[in-house]
């Protein structure tokens, strides 16, 4: 059914495909509605913040974060790769291509790198987990 989720229509612009019932159009709407919004909180301005961390692990003199441009390079980044707007269907997808993004390259250091990839990579599981739920009127 994510399939049907993230596609334009829910598929059913083409041509012979099956027609959805009212009940599956309802889940479909309501699937797409919650991971919609858990994508746009969780990869745009609001992305996950990562600590400025004191830990020795921190790249201080090289990474963006510690000059407090972090956020600024973020959107930066995500702007001119057009994440938000390829992906607003598709928020399984999305926080993988946003784990993708090699950050290092932007001026992350690893640490916040890593800490970024791990926010997203629990949430793009809690969403999975949670596409169940927002299908149930399936079951």
């Amino acid at each position: 059914m994510y399939e049907l989720v993230r596609t334009e229509g829910f598929g059913q612009s083409e041509a012979g495909e099956e027609k959805l019932t009212d009940t599956e159009h309802r889940a479909l709407v309501r699937a797409r509605e919650k991971l919609t919004f858990a994508w746009v909180m969780n990869s745009g301005i609001m992305a996950p913040k990562v600590p400025r961390p004191s830990d020795g692990r921190h790249g201080y003199l090289n990474c963006v974060e510690s000059t407090r441009l972090g956020d600024s390079k973020y959107c930066e980044v995500i702007r001119e790769a057009k994440i938000i707007e390829q992906y607003m269907n598709d928020a399984i997808c999305g926080f993988k291509a946003l784990i993708d993004i090699d950050w290092e390259k932007h001026g992350f250091c690893q640490k916040c790198a890593d800490d970024r990839r791990s926010a997203w990579r629990e949430l793009r599981e809690k969403e999975w987990l949670n596409l169940d739920e927002y299908l149930s009127e399936l079951s």
